[in-house]
């Protein structure tokens, strides 16, 4: 089993060229409609609401609030199955093992994509609640001093080699710059659960 988040902090903060360290969690949800079918899956990302590696524009709304449940910022790619969708508007989605809920949208943000399904943010405490993965992140989000691509490509390999030393089992590690969002100084870092 993958140890706590703060165990994980400290072991990626002891490294060189880190400054620092945001676990997110996460869900792949469902999105159903009245007719009690699947209109489309979302992908669920879960930063704490302090983060320092999102800064979104925004078509509509606003960010999450603290202790906010059931509640959703979701890209605008929703358009595409709800044209009309507003904040304040209520969608039936399921996160895997619960039953469907209501969820309020937020807010609606910018997505460029070039296929898929929309992807949202959610609150952390309640992400990882309800997906029964307290004090675990599905992903960790590393600040870096170095912004080059050569440093933070550097910066992966010594993060997995350091990692796999350690026994953790790494799924992988990738550098900010080619992820979607802003979150261009930082890596991601996704762990296997065991």
């Amino acid at each position: 089993m993958i140890s706590g988040i703060d165990e994980i902090r400290q072991i990626l903060m002891e490294m060189p060229g880190i400054k620092g360290v945001e676990a997110w969690g996460g869900a792949a949800a469902e999105i159903w409609g009245k007719d009690s079918k699947m209109v489309t899956r979302l992908s669920i990302a879960a930063p704490h609401l302090n983060t320092r590696l999102l800064s979104l524009d925004f078509v509509a709304g606003r960010w999450l609030l603290p202790g906010e449940k059931q509640s959703i910022v979701i890209s605008d790619t929703i358009y595409n199955f709800y044209p009309h969708l507003k904040p304040g508007d209520i969608i039936t989605v399921k996160l895997p093992g619960r039953q469907k809920e209501e969820w309020k949208v937020a807010g609606i943000f910018p997505y460029i994509h070039m296929m898929g399904d929309p992807t949202a943010y959610g609150n952390f405490d309640f992400i990882s609640s309800e997906t029964r993965l307290s004090n675990q992140a599905s992903s960790y989000h590393i600040i870096t001093e170095n912004h080059t691509a050569a440093s933070q490509l550097e910066l992966t390999q010594t993060i997995e080699s350091h990692l796999l030393n350690q026994n953790y089992k790494v799924e992988s590690v990738e550098a900010g710059s080619i992820q979607r969002g802003k979150a261009i100084n930082a890596i991601m870092l996704w762990l296997f659960s065991c």
